[in-house]
């Protein structure tokens, strides 16, 4: 996909999303829910797409070897998600979620979201250290990947934190 091809994209997402507020309201909302039940949905879209990630995510959370996700990262890309996504938002369904996926990536919270989940996911007593871990790395994978493909800046994290530091202190 070509930049004006990729821009024209983008702004037919930023038209979905300012025509559609509550199917994107109840996305966001099931993205911050504390069971997590956006992020399985998104999970179940992207083995739906990716046939090969879902072992791959298995086998990735038993190893506790790997620091990154790279692997995870060449299916994704080598399955054409992409490709299949934009198709997807093109040709949704009634009960498609990838057009508030997809708006919640460019013009939401999305990344914030995931790390705030991600570290309360690593508070909770019921997980194992390895898990924990794994949250760990994964969350400092979003950041870099946030801030890789240009959707976010170290400014822009360092502001987050501040203010994540403010909420915690109760000083707003």
């Amino acid at each position: 996909m070509g930049q004006q091809e990729y821009d024209n994209f983008k702004r037919l997402v930023r038209e979905w999303l300012d025509s559609h507020p509550k199917e994107y309201a109840s996305f966001v909302e099931e993205m911050n829910d504390k069971e997590f039940k956006g992020f399985f949905k998104v999970f179940k879209v992207a083995t739906a797409l990716a046939p090969k990630y879902r072992e791959a995510a298995r086998k990735r959370t038993l190893n506790d070897r790997a620091t990154d996700f790279e692997e995870l990262e060449n299916i994704l890309q080598g399955s054409d998600l992409a490709g299949k996504l934009v198709n997807e938002f093109h040709n949704p369904n009634r009960k498609s979620i990838i057009p508030a996926m997809l708006a919640w990536l460019y013009y939401g919270r999305s990344y914030e979201c995931m790390v705030e989940q991600g570290e309360e996911l690593a508070k909770r007593k019921d997980i194992s250290g390895l898990y924990k871990w794994l949250v760990s790395c994964m969350v400092k994978f979003i950041v870099r990947k946030s801030i890789s493909s240009g959707m976010r800046t170290k400014e822009d994290w360092l502001a987050f934190r501040k203010q994540q530091k403010a909420i915690e202190e109760n000083n707003l």
